[in-house]
């Protein structure tokens, strides 16, 4: 095999893995519910984010997970789950409960070895929240579900150690 032949299948390979990588993202993302676990202000506005919506319980917010995601703590102020996505990929989703036990605010956030699949899949959110939501600026928008208007932000970490991808949903 010569050279050329060595780069092409190389970046094919590159390009195979951040689809796949992306199709995992979307997995994870929407898992629990299928379509009831839309998360976008045009569909039929059940859910914020998987299965929960702000004023949750923890039991209820419990409830609604699968076991796609592992609960790795458990205190009156936040369920933190993870979730692998690859060799040294993963994701962690945590919610935020105030001491009324109601959910307050969703974090997810996605961490990765690449820093191209960080880049690619901070693109793909954003153009996915900016056609379900209102922009409100590069980085925030604005929706409902569930009764409760709320706003989400979207960010990239630039570290070359631990590129990510950081999402929160906040109540308006």
């Amino acid at each position: 095999m010569n050279q050329t032949t060595q780069t092409t299948n190389k970046a094919r390979t590159a390009r195979r893995w951040r689809a796949l990588l992306f199709l995992l993202i979307g997995a994870t993302f929407f898992a629990c519910g299928g379509n009831k676990a839309k998360t976008n202000a045009k569909s039929d506005g059940v859910h914020v984010f998987r299965n929960a919506n702000f004023g949750m319980s923890t039991a209820e917010v419990k409830a609604g997970e699968s076991d796609a995601v592992k609960l790795v703590n458990d205190t009156p102020e936040k369920l933190h789950y993870t979730a692998d996505m690859g060799e040294n990929d993963f994701s962690d989703i945590i919610y935020h409960f105030n001491s009324a036990d109601e959910l307050i605010e969703i974090e997810f956030n996605l961490y990765f070895d690449e820093k191209q699949n960080a880049q690619d899949i901070h693109a793909g959110l954003i153009q996915q929240f900016s056609s379900d939501y209102k922009s409100v600026s590069d980085n925030s928008w604005i929706g409902s579900a569930g009764g409760t208007d709320f706003q989400v932000f979207a960010r990239r970490s630039e570290s070359i150690k631990t590129p990510g991808v950081y999402v929160i949903w906040q109540p308006l």
